[in-house]
């Protein structure tokens, strides 16, 4: 399974939907939404900030 894929399934477990992580590191929702689906990549440092909020929510 993909770090992409863990990262998602954590974020669903957890609720958290991509609007507030979209708020918090400064992307669209859909920019998320199609990382999430393996579609796009993300910046590294925005890749950060996704990870690190999911992990500290």
């Amino acid at each position: 399974m993909k770090q992409r894929e863990i990262y998602t399934i954590k974020r669903k477990r957890k609720k958290i939907r991509l609007t507030q992580i979209a708020k918090v590191i400064g992307c669209s929702q859909s920019l998320l939404s199609r990382f999430e689906m393996g579609e796009t990549g993300l910046h590294p440092d925005k890749l950060e900030k996704y990870q690190t909020y999911i992990d500290n929510e």
